[in-house]
């Protein structure tokens, strides 16, 4: 599930600057500006957060709308300029599990998987809220794609009431459906540490589909026909978790996609779909 780039995303309205915050353990590290908001400056999409807001003051006049990535693939959180162009300050936090710390730091989610992510997220989160008073913390979207968009499904269960609405792009939703499909078994054997026969606890306890009572927040669900990684069934599973229970939910499917969106017509229509879907939910 390429789990070796995980953050978030946040998108919010946040004034004529772009901000940088490198996040570790959910703890802010370092903060870089650019002066200029048309300024381009190289950065590594894997440890910076990214914040504009429009020149339109009727945007958002009482605060900065956030979206919340979580990454894994490239779509969701990889293009954070997306995110500001349309008018959002985007946050992205290195969480437990992130390559660039070492080894152990990568490696220390085994078992792990909705555990110390999810307390950096938490952390990260609340830090940029801390830090940027402009950020508007009722108006936040958290995305996610891969392990980002288990992450989200995990969420919506064990976070339900963070968030206005979240963004799930190819994500796992249930891990013991998972184990049997995917053709990758080295992440699921790895990370979860053995097969399901031999260590289901280490499956459930952290599976997202043990939580949809809770679930509750408005979410996109995002899959392609050819993603033989996260079958398209999870995704379909989210959609239909969330049709019953009665949370607004919409499904985008691509039938010519595989974990990625790869196409330009069908990244064109990603990210239409996408900030529609923030616009619709961030509004004041």
């Amino acid at each position: 599930m390429q789990r070796g780039f995980c953050h978030w995303l946040l998108v919010c309205d946040a004034g004529m600057f772009r901000f940088g915050i490198v996040a570790v353990a959910g703890l802010a590290a370092s903060l870089w500006s650019v002066l200029e908001a048309q300024e381009t400056h190289p950065f590594s999409v894997h440890d910076m957060l990214a914040m504009e807001r429009l020149s339109d003051p009727q945007m958002s006049p009482d605060g900065s709308v956030v979206a919340f990535t979580v990454r894994s693939t490239d779509l969701a959180a990889n293009n954070p300029q997306a995110y500001a162009g349309a008018g959002f300050a985007a946050v992205m936090i290195d969480f437990h599990g992130s390559v660039g710390y070492g080894q152990d730091f990568t490696d220390s989610i085994r078992g792990d998987w909705g555990g110390k992510p999810l307390e950096d997220l938490q952390k990260g989160l609340a830090a940029a809220l801390d830090l940027y008073p402009f950020l508007d913390g009722d108006r936040v979207c958290a995305l996610g794609a891969s392990y980002g968009g288990y992450m989200v499904n995990w969420i919506a269960g064990a976070w339900p009431d963070r968030f206005r609405c979240l963004v799930n792009h190819d994500g796992v939703f249930d891990l013991r459906s998972m184990y049997y499909t995917t053709e990758e078994l080295w992440f699921v054997e790895w990370d979860h540490e053995g097969s399901y026969f031999d260590n289901p606890d280490g499956f459930e306890s952290h599976n997202p589909a043990l939580l949809v009572d809770r679930w509750q927040t408005p979410m996109l669900v995002i899959h392609g026909a050819l993603d033989f990684r996260v079958p398209e069934t999870q995704g379909l599973a989210a959609f239909t978790a969330l049709r019953r229970r009665d949370v607004p939910a919409r499904f985008l499917y691509f039938p010519d996609e595989n974990h990625w969106v790869l196409r330009p017509a069908n990244s064109v229509q990603w990210h239409e779909e996408v900030l529609g879907w923030l616009a619709r939910w961030l509004e004041p």
